[in-house]
């Protein structure tokens, strides 16, 4: 499913040269930081819920101390019915929840940018994401002899 989203790189990350991460040039196939606001807002509307458990609690907690109830607006029975299929298929990956509740999400450039600094991408998921983790969170376990270190 395709999302189109005018959305704000917090940061660029190049493994081909520092230069690039440095002055935070676009290139293709580069790993950008970009803001999850869009896409949690689009994740809420489409399944009607929220997109981590942190998340809800902190919405429930803010409803109450502003003691606004906001009315529900009323749904016909078709998207009731098109809303509960939605959400059981609803689920997030951990380590997205975890960047949710960061307010930032990994993505890569698939395509050339141009001048004006747009480019199209994916965001980051299953495997990409955990090998992106252990770059940046240096997630490394040492073997049992103690000698050679392990990813995990």
């Amino acid at each position: 499913m395709s999302v189109v989203e005018g959305i704000y790189c917090i940061q660029v990350y190049n493994a081909s040269n520092n230069e690039l991460v440095r002055t935070n040039t676009l290139v293709k196939g580069a790993i950008i930081q970009i803001d999850a606001t869009p896409f949690r807002q689009w994740y809420e509307s489409h399944y009607a819920q929220p997109v981590s458990k942190k998340l809800a609690a902190k919405a429930a907690a803010a409803a109450a101390a502003s003691e606004t109830v906001e009315e529900e607006k009323k749904k016909s029975h078709h998207v009731e019915r098109k809303l509960e299929a939605r959400k059981k298929d609803a689920k997030v990956d951990p380590l997205l929840e975890t960047q949710f509740g960061a307010g930032r999400l990994y993505a890569a450039v698939s395509s050339r940018p141009g001048q004006v600094g747009r480019a199209d991408g994916y965001i980051l998921e299953g495997k990409e994401l955990e090998v992106r983790f252990i770059i940046t969170h240096l997630h490394v376990h040492y073997s049992s002899d103690g000698h050679l270190p392990v990813l995990h």
